[in-house]
């Protein structure tokens, strides 16, 4: 009878090992960069091709590897990095898997060049899936320097799920800058598609800081210094004035490991809880020195996770450290939290004029006479949250309670037609700077007036883009000057067609970029600001498709320039923004798929008023 578990072929091994450390391009840039890191390299340079798809060049200056090591250093399970079992208790480097260059010589076509100091000349190999390593001596300079070729071109299915350049190279470019902010002692040098986006040389934090967010980022953050038996912490955090609305403002390291712990991000947003305005996050840099055997980075095939050993003292003492750095510069309330009662919204202080002991509650800014009340007499902080928080999975808009049909009925769709009786509709009118209201077809459109304006834009521009003729551009007469970081002029670069088919035309010169002209629709006096803040958050998008770039570039811009709320509208804007907005194609909901409005017939209103049934 035939035997049905055999041993696998180590190709194939290497191709399944690849799928868990090489997912894109990337995860082939860490793992090339982190081991010059841990080869001693002070100087790194990294340079890509077609968002790494064709080409990843990473040199260092680090100590270089013999022909024997350059041999072994391809094969699966070779380590320099771990010798026994007791070293995985203390991982004290990035790599120590043995898979990284095994895994990627799997699909790709891979070139090493390698020199010790000690050495009077290198070592060249060249490896290929299926095919049998080859070396050669080679004159280089001291250091590695390996170079990825033509990366999943085995493996046509994984390299089918590659997203857009722009996307790609936003992974590389946030790996890199992650990277280079943990190391300002260490030179960073990137190019994309010859295109220089960076060249740090080595330099302090805040100069690092500088270079790679900005000089407007260096101005604005505080740094951040705390030591115990236990563990440091060191770094710089933002000021309010630097939050964002999106999570990738914040740095987090482990022994100069950049690791993601949502709890660990929370404690640093927990102290700036009453400093921000709703879905604002802080901007910080922190970086947690502690002892390598009480932690555990091998949880995860990237090691982008951790397990601690107690994650709740470091998250108390990291929340109250936040805090204590943000009164100390007085943007808080001063108070020394007790760390017994982290778990609870109240705050232990005392009354500046009396000297007494008071309890502070943290959510909503009450202040109670302590007495001899104990922690455990009050709510935790879990609890008091889950009454009339406006956050969470299941906190819902005002917008989506008030319209959204209950019990299963389907929002009634627009019926328009070529006919213009279609289009007709009566009277409007505004209510809470928010909504238009018009009388249509015998019923009541309601409008959200900021979704329509972005609706009624992206339609606009979107027809007019087939034609240059017929785009609507504001020619200035004095060029705006925007100064943009290193990796927002490369996605600038990368985007630059789709931005001047909107109506931003522009020249560049380093990290300088003159805008001549703007599009119509933008709003006046905001030209520069909406410009930043749309490039911002295309540096931050992570899901940019090919075939949709320019569509999904445009629903940002439109979503930038659009009505906002609180904006009074005179009779005459509030008709033609219905009218507009009914000449678009299907006017209920906006490009990205949000509800713009809903109708309500009279039958409908007269049965929910008088329950007529």
């Amino acid at each position: 009878m035939e035997n049905y578990i055999k041993i696998l072929p180590d190709f194939i091994a290497n191709q399944i090992a690849a799928g868990e450390v090489v997912q894109r391009p990337e995860s082939v840039v860490k793992e090339l960069v982190e081991n010059s890191i841990d080869a001693g390299a002070d100087s790194i340079g990294i340079f890509v091709k077609n968002a790494g798809k064709s080409l990843i060049h990473v040199i260092d200056n680090g100590r270089g590897m013999s022909e024997t090591d350059l041999a072994l250093s391809v094969r699966r399970h070779a380590t320099s990095k771990i010798l026994s079992v007791s070293d995985l208790d203390e991982i004290r480097t990035f790599g120590f898997r043995g898979e990284a260059l095994a895994s990627i010589c799997s699909v790709s076509h891979v070139e090493i060049k390698t020199k010790r100091e000690i050495d009077k000349f290198g070592y060249k190999l060249i490896a290929e899936p299926n095919s049998k390593i080859a070396i050669e001596p080679v004159n280089c300079d001291k250091g590695t320097q390996i170079i990825v070729r033509n990366l999943f071109f085995n493996v046509p299915a994984r390299r089918k799920f590659l997203k857009s350049n722009l996307t790609e190279f936003r992974h590389i470019s946030d790996t890199i800058t992650k990277i280079a902010l943990a190391y300002p002692e260490i030179r960073f040098t990137f190019y994309d598609d010859d295109n220089l986006i960076f060249d740090s040389p080595k330099q302090d934090a805040i100069e690092r800081i500088a270079q790679i967010l900005g000089e407007h980022y260096a101005a604005e953050v505080i740094p951040i210094n705390f030591k115990n038996d236990y563990i440091s912490f060191e770094g710089h955090i933002g000021k309010p004035s630097l939050s964002r609305q999106n999570r990738s403002g914040q740095y987090l390291y482990l022994n100069r490991r950049p690791i993601f712990s949502p709890s660990l991000n929370h404690a640093v947003f927990s102290a700036y809880e009453h400093l921000l305005e709703k879905n604002q996050k802080p901007l910080f840099i922190i970086n947690m020195t502690i002892d390598f055997s009480k932690v555990d980075v091998n949880v995860h095939p990237q090691k982008h996770e951790v397990k601690f050993e107690d994650e709740r003292y470091i998250y108390n003492l990291l929340m109250n450290s936040v805090a204590n750095t943000l009164s100390e510069n007085d943007l808080a309330p001063v108070f020394v939290p007790d760390l017994v009662a982290s778990n609870s919204p109240f705050i232990s202080t005392r009354d500046n004029e009396k000297g007494e002991k008071i309890l502070v509650n943290t959510v909503t800014g009450e202040i109670i006479e302590n007495h001899n009340r104990h922690y455990n007499d009050y709510p935790t902080r879990k609890e008091f949250s889950s009454h009339g928080s406006l956050s969470g999975a299941n906190w819902r808009s005002a917008y989506d309670e008030i319209f959204e049909r209950k019990n299963g009925e389907k929002a009634l769709q627009l019926d328009l037609n070529d006919n213009p009786e279609q289009r007709k509709f009566g009277k409007t009118m505004q209510i809470d700077g928010k909504f238009v209201l018009a009388d249509f077809n015998g019923g009541l459109f309601i409008i959200d007036q900021s979704r329509a304006s972005r609706k009624i834009i992206f339609e606009k521009i979107r027809k007019s883009a087939s034609n240059s003729a017929s785009r609507a551009v504001q020619i200035l007469i004095f060029p705006l000057v925007v100064t943009l970081t290193p990796v927002e002029m490369g996605v600038v670069s990368k985007i630059r067609k789709d931005l001047n088919t909107i109506g931003f035309e522009f020249d560049l010169d380093n990290d300088i970029l003159s805008i001549n002209s703007v599009p119509q629709y933008i709003v006046q006096g905001k030209e520069s600001i909406i410009f930043k803040e749309l490039i911002h958050e295309l540096s931050e998008e992570k899901n940019l498709s090919t075939d949709k770039q320019f569509e999904q570039v445009l629903i940002k811009f439109a979503k930038k320039s659009s009505i906002s709320y609180n904006t009074l509208l005179n009779e005459t804007e509030q008709t033609q923004l219905v009218t507009d907005l009914l000449d678009c194609e299907n006017p209920l909901f906006t490009a990205d798929g949000l509800k713009i409005g809903i109708i309500i017939k009279s039958e409908d209103i007269l049965r929910r008023l008088f329950e007529i049934y």
